[in-house]
């Protein structure tokens, strides 16, 4: 009886195996396509939407912009007109790794075991092997959806301007399948390898060790993202077929793997080179595929059996900092008790949630990049920084500060924990006045001051104490009108009010955000280089100006929040509006 009744058992358990299955993948993927940050009274999924929306935008405009070209290649001979095809094909190639980098890194923490999975799913009659499998779909299932938004209608219309003239059926489906396997063959690796290094990371390190080497880890890997879209158009500028700059350090760029699978597959054969670049781009995939499936399934397991005691250690150590720190943060830069717990919330809480830190180095890295382009371009025209060229250097600082006060702001607006906000709303009695107060020192002290700091040695090494200190002032003084700027009527808590998507409307707005960001940064770099080469006088009469309208500009941003209550919840704007003209007194 005992062995019949313990063998109905285990034939329950498997037949009930295959139903958790399904129900653990759904909620792996509900929790990246749904959002628990939004509004309660808005479409949890709309998020997503967007997202996905947003991803398939350039795929479906890439061919529509390429289509003049190919109207005038159409007539030259198939040896002509092929070598003018690859900045289109890496183009493609290199959109779809950059985007599914992005995303990979933006949902770092669901792709292995977290806290919220061993709280619940560990006290649950559901097998580790379970588990293991949901998580496996929903990884195979994470990049396939992105890929095909990405691929859907550029696989399809660029094949046809691509494919040599008079061309059949067969040519046609063979240059759409080396389209979508090279596209899916850099995003996999991508995604792959991304994969590869978290494992790596959650097995060889200890709690302490990943949680500072993952901030800028992360940031190394936005950045190289980014790289892979930005330098794509210049690789191959002045590149021939017989080139051997393709089979040596250009080979390096993993875009140009996939380029060399594509012009493969479709028996393009002026450069041998491309063969070789073919055999990377699967070695590669091969192994970021192997490195996962050995080190990912060691990395899950551990990190599923000592997340608790990981939990429990991290629980027990507490780092204190030093006195004369205490003293010069209570003293000097937060005197009220509102603004130093200000202060403190927004700095713990970007150091822990990993949402608001990825998007926060996401603005970091895009900054960064813009940078990094102006300043490659003026040592490309000049060999060198020189006195007459000095709005590019000086622009730095005012497009990093832009990109870091601006990603502050947008994570301001995101919650940390919504349905902890109660909190807030029973203790907090300042007004909104006293909340900008706080929130503005924190803008400045965790966002404008590190970025000015660490670029000033480098400013005093090429211009020296004088000018280095003045473009500090400036720094500063930007920093408090765009500031000012940013919190204009900020009634809210940071990381304490639902988010609800779509208030910004970027798809209206967005040339005007544009134009803010050039006069921010390259306009108030102009100014300021007009400034240097001149006299005293254009150097008082700037200050005074400067200081007038920071000064305009608080009062305006201080009117904005008066006689308002400070906001916990956002809703959407109502589909009808009624002008209640039927309503009696």
């Amino acid at each position: 009886m005992m062995s019949r009744a313990l063998g109905a058992r285990v034939a329950s358990q498997l037949r009930a195996e295959p139903r958790q299955l399904g129900l653990l993948t759904h909620v792996f993927l509900r929790r990246i396509t749904d959002s628990e940050l939004v509004s309660q009274q808005g479409e949890l999924s709309v998020t997503f939407s967007h997202v996905l929306a947003f991803i398939a935008l350039p795929g479906m405009l890439a061919p529509l912009l390429v289509m003049p070209k190919y109207s005038y290649l159409a007539t030259l001979p198939d040896w002509i007109r092929e070598p003018y095809t690859w900045d289109d094909k890496l183009l493609f190639v290199s959109l779809s790794m950059t985007l599914i980098g992005l995303l990979t890194l933006f949902h770092w923490d669901e792709l292995l075991l977290d806290g919220r999975d061993f709280s619940t799913l560990a006290a649950l009659p559901i097998r580790l092997r379970t588990m293991l499998g949901a998580k496996i779909v929903m990884l195979l299932s994470f990049p396939a959806v992105f890929l095909v938004a990405i691929s859907n209608v550029s696989s399809i219309l660029y094949p046809v301007m691509a494919m040599p003239p008079g061309s059949g059926l067969g040519v046609y489906g063979l240059t759409i399948a080396s389209h979508l396997c090279a596209v899916f063959a850099g995003g996999a690796f991508v995604f792959s390898a991304i994969l590869a290094v978290q494992g790596v990371i959650a097995t060889l390190c200890g709690n302490e060790t990943v949680r500072l080497v993952v901030p800028l880890l992360q940031f190394a890997l936005f950045l190289l993202m980014l790289s892979f879209f930005t330098l794509a158009p210049r690789m191959l500028a002045g590149i021939h077929p017989g080139d051997d700059r393709l089979g040596t350090a250009m080979g390096l760029f993993p875009p140009l793997w996939c380029l060399g699978l594509y012009e493969t597959m479709i028996g393009g054969g002026t450069a041998p080179v491309f063969g070789i670049l073919a055999g990377r781009a699967l070695g590669a995939l091969s192994l970021s595929v192997a490195t996962v499936c050995l080190i990912y399934l060691y990395a899950y397991l551990y990190k599923f059996r000592t997340i608790g005691e990981a939990r429990r250690a991290e629980a027990g150590t507490r780092l204190r900092p030093p006195k004369v720190a205490v003293w010069l943060f209570e003293s000097l830069l937060a005197r009220t008790p509102f603004d130093r717990a200000i202060i403190l919330f927004v700095g713990k809480t970007i150091r822990r949630s990993h949402i608001h830190r990825l998007i926060l180095i996401g603005f970091i890295s895009v900054g960064f990049m813009i940078a990094f382009e102006g300043l490659m371009a003026l040592l490309a025209q000049t060999g060198g920084p020189r006195d007459g060229q000095r709005t590019p250097l000086l622009a730095m600082q005012l497009i990093l500060t832009f990109f870091v006060l601006v990603g502050l702001r947008m994570v301001y607006a995101i919650p940390a924990e919504l349905r902890a906000n109660w909190v807030f709303q029973s203790a907090v009695t300042e007004e909104p006045r006293a909340c900008q107060t706080g929130v503005r020192k924190a803008m400045f002290y965790c966002g404008a001051c590190p970025i000015l700091i660490l670029l000033f040695p480098a400013y005093v090494v090429q211009w020296g104490w004088s000018e280095a200190v003045f473009h500090l002032g400036v720094g500063f003084a930007c920093s408090c009108l765009l500031i000012d700027a940013l919190l204009m009527g900020f009634t809210k808590i940071p990381f304490a009010c639902a988010y609800l998507p779509g208030r910004a409307r970027m798809t209206v707005r967005w040339p005007f955000y544009w134009l803010a960001f050039t006069a921010y940064g390259y306009g108030m770099a102009s100014i300021e280089a007009w400034i240097m080469e001149g006299s005293a006088v254009r150097f008082v009469s700037a200050a005074a100006i400067m200081l007038a309208a920071i000064a305009a500009l608080r009062i305006l941003s201080v009117r904005s929040v008066r006689n308002h209550a400070l906001l916990y919840d956002e809703e959407p704007e109502p589909y009808l509006c009624t002008l209640e003209l039927n309503r009696v007194e």
